[in-house]
């Protein structure tokens, strides 16, 4: 983690990953908290 961003990673299977290393935490804060519970 480097400056609020955080390597994201999304893995449907054995060698289908997807990597981004831009996501900011705000983002994926919002979308977390906008998911029910």
């Amino acid at each position: 983690m480097a400056g609020g961003t955080l390597p994201f990673l999304l893995a449907r299977g054995i060698g289908q990953t997807y990597l981004d290393r831009t996501v900011d935490l705000k983002d994926v804060a919002a979308f977390l908290d906008a998911q029910p519970r």
